[in-house]
Formats: C-alpha cells, sequence, structure tokens
C-alpha cells in the first residue's frame, strides 16, 4: 500500500461459491476483514456443531451461502449431503460479523480444537506466537488428551536459540485458560 500508494481491499470466495464477500473501497481503512457481502449474496453466521443455530454479531461460527452462482453440487452425491443444508452451502470456514456487518476470517472448521467443550481457533494461537521476536513460523494443532478431549500444541520453527518454555509463557500470559498451548515443539520446518 505505501510502495503504490493504493489500497489493499480483501475478499472471500472459493471455488464452490466464486466472490462471496468483498471489501468496499470507503472501508479501506478497515485492517483484516472480509468485507460485506456481494450483491445477490445472503450468508449467515451458524454453531459449528449444529448448523440449524444460527449465531449472533461478534459470535464465530461457520459460513453459510446461498447466491445464483453457487455450484449445483459434487457429481459425488454422498459429498452434496455433507456441504448443502437446506440450499445453504456450508464453507467449512470459520467467519465472524462485527457490529458493523463487516465479516473476518477466523479460520477453518477442520482447525478448530476443543479443549473440555470451549473451541479453539490455532489461527488466533498462531498470530500471538508470530508476535514473539525469537519464532519465525507456526502450526497450532490438536492432540488428543482423554481427560479433556484436545490440547492445543504448537510446532514453532525458531528464528534463534529458544527454550520451550519462552514461547509457552509468551502465548499463556495473554489468552484465556482453556486457550493455553500446552506444548511446543521446536522443528526446523512446519509438518506438512
Amino acid at each position: 500500500m505505501d510502495k503504490f500508494n493504493v489500497p489493499l481491499l480483501q475478499t472471500y470466495g472459493m471455488t464452490e461459491a466464486l466472490s462471496v464477500t468483498s471489501q468496499p473501497i470507503e472501508l479501506k481503512h478497515v485492517l483484516g476483514t472480509v468485507g460485506i457481502p456481494e450483491v445477490d449474496v445472503d450468508v449467515k453466521v451458524v454453531d459449528p456443531d449444529n448448523p440449524e443455530k444460527e449465531l449472533g454479531v461478534n459470535e464465530t461460527g461457520e459460513l453459510l451461502v446461498k447466491s445464483p452462482w453457487i455450484m449445483k453440487g459434487y457429481s459425488d452425491e454422498g459429498e452434496n449431503t455433507k456441504v448443502f443444508l437446506n440450499g445453504w452451502l456450508r464453507t467449512g470456514d470459520l467467519l465472524m460479523m462485527n457490529d458493523d456487518g463487516l465479516f473476518f476470517f477466523k479460520g477453518v472448521k477442520k482447525r478448530l480444537i476443543k479443549y473440555k467443550g470451549y473451541p479453539i481457533f490455532p489461527r488466533d494461537l498462531e498470530l500471538i506466537l508470530l508476535k514473539h521476536p525469537a519464532v519465525k513460523e507456526v502450526f497450532v494443532t490438536a492432540e488428543k488428551d482423554p481427560s479433556v478431549g484436545e490440547i492445543p500444541v504448537a510446532y514453532v520453527v525458531p528464528r534463534d536459540n529458544v527454550s520451550e518454555d519462552e514461547p509457552i509463557k509468551f502465548v499463556n500470559s495473554k489468552v484465556a485458560f482453556y486457550k493455553k498451548l500446552r506444548k511446543i515443539y521446536l522443528v526446523k520446518e512446519i509438518p506438512k
């Protein structure tokens, strides 16, 4: 933006739905938003575990979409029953709408971690970890734990020599009790 003196506007879409939202030029100052729904696009944010339950403003959930250009379906009918609900396309993406009607991408449903029933979005923890000066790359995921369901763990590619305790303390001082990282693995590259 600085180099070319033009605003960077974000959009959201997917192969199955093409363009769903876009950031209006008059809202170029709002960072991180993917904008508002395009004309002729209906959207709603629902509980990822109960897509019949619509969520409210400032709640993160799965985005459902309807529009004239949504795909008709996959060739595998079994897949269609997974992604369509009463004519709505289940995107599998987690978004949140703020008080101004702007949408923000929060992650992918498949990456949702459930700790004692609390939802944890790995991307939130990754963004905090990336602010630590010794962290070069990071990937947060879940490990099974029979006593709580899943625990958040991080794979970290460090910039410098760093102990596993340092990034854990950094993150855990900034998050609620249920979001705390339980383990960090220092690695040379993020596992695929």
